[in-house]
């Protein structure tokens, strides 16, 4: 052994780094709106909560309240 440290590319690395750089773009506020009304109505807690951030995001707020 020769004592120096060979670096390993991981194939998936690169493309996770990538795509860290672009945000994706949200859907128009009413429908984010839409899907929200339709979530309460299914009582989909889940859903709830993926329409409010989306909704926040695409305001410009983030989940914990601060800019």
């Amino acid at each position: 052994m020769s004592g120096t440290a060979t670096t390993v590319r991981r194939p998936t690395e690169g493309a996770a780094m990538a795509g860290g750089k672009y945000a994706r773009p949200l859907p128009p506020l009413p429908t984010l709106f839409e899907g929200l009304k339709t979530a309460r109505a299914m009582h989909d807690r889940y859903g709830v909560r993926l329409f409010q951030a989306a909704i926040q995001r695409s305001v410009g707020r983030t989940m914990g309240g601060a800019r």
